[in-house]
Order: C-alpha cells, then sequence, then structure tokens
C-alpha cells in the first residue's frame, strides 16, 4: 500500500510582524490608567493574531496600540500638568489673601 504524500508548502508571511508598541503602553500604565487598558488589549491581539495568520488584523492591533498608548501618555500628561498648573495657582491666591490681611 503506498503512502499518501503529505506536502505541505509553507509560505513566509507578507511583511515582518509589526510591533507591539509596549514601550507606548507601559508609558500609558503610568499615566492614565483607562487608555492603558485599552492600548494592552491591542497589543496583546498583535502577537495573536500574527500567530493565526491575520496578518491585517495584526497590523490594525498594532497601529491601535500605538494610537492609544500614545493618547494615555499625551492624556496623563495633560492632565498633570494641568493638576500641577491649578495647584501653583491656589497657592498664589493664597499668598496674596495673606498678604492683604496683614
Amino acid at each position: 500500500m503506498a503512502r499518501p504524500n503529505y506536502t505541505r508548502v509553507v509560505t513566509p508571511p507578507p511583511r515582518p510582524r509589526p510591533d507591539s508598541h509596549w514601550g507606548w503602553v507601559a508609558a500609558a500604565w503610568f499615566m492614565f490608567l483607562p487608555l492603558a487598558i485599552v492600548a494592552t488589549i491591542h497589543a496583546v491581539k498583535v502577537d495573536s493574531s500574527w500567530t493565526a495568520g491575520d496578518y491585517e488584523g495584526a497590523r490594525r492591533a498594532s497601529a491601535d496600540a500605538q494610537r492609544y498608548g500614545r493618547l494615555g501618555v499625551i492624556v496623563g500628561g495633560s492632565l498633570i500638568g494641568l493638576t500641577v498648573l491649578l495647584y501653583c495657582l491656589y497657592i498664589l491666591v493664597v499668598v496674596l489673601l495673606l498678604r492683604s490681611l496683614w
């Protein structure tokens, strides 16, 4: 009895694996947690999509991870800057009010 010929042609992926942008995700975790969670979900999807052969899905997940990671850093940095600015204004008002009372 002849053995069947099970030759499998393995084609390489069309492009290199996209970056998961874990640096932006980690920075977003320190700056703005809600967007960091979304960025983490998309960064994890990059590897799983790539392994499943969904190269376009991996590319989209990579772009989304970078987008939400950057947005988390920008929003978090803006909120920190606004907090520092308002705190400085509060101190300035308190000092000016105390001076006027003397």
